[in-house]
């Protein structure tokens, strides 16, 4: 039986301790380098390495997470959407470096990745208490990719306010959710809107505030500034 095979099963078990999870990894690793398997649908031992990436993240070891990352060869960093390396970047404090190539060369802008890394950034671990503050100029910097290439929803505008509120940016929360009532009403996001709460199965931590959508025309011209209102209420600013 395949060695690789046995661990892959061992490390799914939900009784197999956290710190048991790294050396079954490593040892994964050096088993594909020292017999490379010749099924090309097997695993590589890049695919474990940004594994032991994601585990280093999730228990806060973000120097071997970086060191790790740092010793994969680019065609190896989960493709070109490359999540991991914006997840290390926020959480190096090499944000801005990264963000001035994007401005520099739009074309780099890893779009189809940001949803992951802003999910991930925002999900706290037993190890990991995610930095809002560090976070805020990668939401920032979506929000106006978004504007410019016309595709906000109501949603977009929310998330960013409330971040803005959670790093008491309240100025700033405002001026966005004046922004949303001026905005003509989703055709995709005009129904109810509800604010889930760690623990319901609609919970996101990168999405404070659902809307559901009718896919058609909003029945109310006054929508977004109900949703606004009611980010404000849930806050407590009236």
């Amino acid at each position: 039986s395949d060695p690789n095979q046995i661990l892959d099963d061992l490390s799914r078990e939900p009784w197999l301790a956290e710190a048991s999870r790294e050396p079954i990894l490593l040892r994964q690793i050096e088993l594909v380098r020292e017999h490379p398997p010749t099924d090309p649908w097997s695993r590589s031992a890049a695919a474990y390495q940004n594994q032991l990436i994601d585990l280093y993240l999730d228990q806060n070891r973000v120097a071997k997470a970086q060191a790790m990352y740092d010793s994969l060869p680019d065609k190896d960093r989960k493709g070109g959407g490359d999540t991991d390396g914006i997840i290390l970047a926020v959480r190096t404090n090499r944000l801005q470096a990264l963000i001035d190539t994007w401005r520099a060369n739009p074309d780099s802008v890893p779009k189809e990745s940001f949803g992951s890394a802003i999910y991930r950034l925002m999900k706290p671990t037993t190890a990991y208490k995610p930095d809002l503050a560090a976070i805020r100029p990668l939401q920032e910097f979506l929000f106006e990719y978004k504007r410019q290439n016309d595709s906000l929803v109501p949603t977009d505008f929310l998330a960013l306010a409330q971040l803005r509120l959670d790093t008491s940016d309240l100025p700033g929360a405002l001026d966005l959710l004046r922004q949303l009532t001026l905005q003509h009403p989703s055709n995709y996001e005009n129904g109810a809107i509800t604010f889930p709460v760690p623990g319901q199965p609609e919970y996101m931590p990168d999405e404070p505030a659902r809307i559901d959508g009718s896919f058609g025309n909003a029945s109310n011209p006054y929508i977004n500034t109900d949703y606004a209102a009611s980010l404000l209420e849930k806050d407590h600013h009236p």
